[in-house]
């Protein structure tokens, strides 16, 4: 039997991002907005600690940017997301996903923007 690898992080593992790491995901970012500057703040308040370096910069502001694009656009009305299992006579199982009001914005926004990709 395969060993099963943990693929939880330990809580140790993770660190209050530096204001000086931010301020770099910023100054990469190229966008002069202070609603920008809070939204930083606050959306990289902890990254895991293997990736809090000079490398990842790039990659964190290119996520900033996409996080924030979504979140400027997000609009007022509300979801709820139910998710159902379903088992056919056949044996093939299948999900659908039903949203209703506004609990879990973020997952309700990725799906929004996942489901526009891929139509």
């Amino acid at each position: 039997m395969a060993k099963q690898q943990n693929l939880v992080r330990p809580i140790d593992k993770y660190i209050a991002a530096s204001d000086n790491f931010r301020k770099k995901i910023f100054e990469q970012a190229k966008i002069q907005d202070p609603l920008f500057k809070k939204f930083i703040d606050i959306f990289f308040a902890y990254i895991a600690a293997d990736y809090a370096n000079k490398e990842n910069v790039k990659l964190f502001a290119d996520f900033a940017i996409t996080a924030f694009k979504i979140f400027k656009k997000r609009g007022t009305k509300s979801y709820d997301i139910h998710f159902h299992n379903y088992e056919d006579e056949n044996k093939d199982y299948f999900s659908s996903i039903t949203m209703m009001n506004d609990n879990k914005p973020f997952i309700v926004d990725s799906l929004k923007n996942l489901f526009e990709k891929l139509n």
